[in-house]
């Protein structure tokens, strides 16, 4: 049996937020080593067209490895990304699957291990539990794509264009972003952390507009575009409804593209663009459509 995917929109719709003229932006949602998923969606990228003067941004919103068969060639794919999607700037946001890797490689690896990380381990050797840990590590970092460590230990915890915000997991509504958006602070055991935010954020619908002289969160333009918390828990169909899902921008002023990667073959992510004085955005997914070899029926 060969796999393959199946592209699969929502029709574009205006969003209240707005993004510079000259941008055009792509967000690709959590993918834990669904490869075959990445490349389609990359593909799918570069196969649009380009607006003269228009920059494209691609922005992953973490969560590349672990979970899924094939976190390496995820990697590999992400670090590729702006050449795979013809794009002019790439940026890999850590999610808290990246943060967990990096204490792994510094030296503290049960959170990793119990989260996805053996899936990792197991792809670059099945007999490293024969091996001391500091070995089976630096194996793991050595059939890392070039620059990927480093890439998660320097990067951002979020990244902002215009109305848009793009972060892994979310914002917390008691907190100023500034203070919650410290790229250095701790995130094991800390459930209201950027990497893995989920109750207070999911359920705030106030907006994420930021209010300094009240110190608090308002309705306004701002948009958060995160993953982290599954919107789509099922297989989907060939139509696009289950993408719905994703959109929750109205009540709450939030996309969510996890679509369910860490059980389910399939991606999500998310188109941003100017048409004159509006942003449009138009959420899209790969998903895998099994296919039997005919020779598979004799059988």
């Amino acid at each position: 049996m060969r796999d393959s995917y199946q592209l699969i929109q929502r029709p574009p719709r205006p969003i209240p937020s707005a993004i510079p003229v000259e941008e055009e932006i792509f967000a690709i949602g959590d993918v834990h080593g669904r490869a075959g998923a990445l490349r389609s969606c990359l593909s799918d990228i570069a196969s649009q067209p380009r607006t003269k003067g228009v920059r494209r941004t691609v922005i992953f919103l973490g969560d590349i490895l672990d979970r899924g068969p094939a976190s390496l060639e995820a990697v590999d794919l992400a670090v590729r990304a702006r050449e795979l999607a013809k794009a002019d700037v790439t940026h890999l946001l850590p999610g808290n699957h990246e943060l967990m890797y990096a204490d792994a490689v510094a030296g503290a690896p049960s959170l990793w291990l119990m989260n996805g990380g053996i899936d990792v381990m197991d792809e670059v050797d099945r007999d490293w539990r024969d091996l001391p840990w500091a070995d089976a590590m630096r194996a793991v970092e050595a059939r890392m794509p070039s620059g990927f460590t480093d890439i998660i230990r320097g990067a951002p915890s979020h990244f902002r264009i215009g109305d848009i915000l793009f972060v892994h997991a979310g914002l917390d509504p008691c907190s100023a972003p500034d203070i919650h958006l410290d790229r250095h602070r701790a995130h094991a055991d800390n459930d209201l952390h950027w990497a893995w935010i989920r109750r207070s954020f999911l359920e705030w619908s106030r907006g994420w507009t930021w209010d300094p002289t009240s110190n608090q969160y308002g309705n306004g333009d701002a948009l958060v575009v995160h993953g982290h918390s599954p919107a789509i828990t099922r297989p989907m169909s060939a139509g696009a409804s289950s993408l719905a899902a994703c959109d929750v921008v109205d009540p709450c002023r939030r996309v969510c593209l996890d679509a369910g990667s860490a059980r389910l073959d399939q991606i999500a992510w998310a188109h941003f663009i100017r048409v004159e004085a509006t942003t449009m955005m138009q959420i899209s997914a790969a998903a895998v459509i099994p296919q039997v070899d005919p020779s598979d029926l004799f059988l």
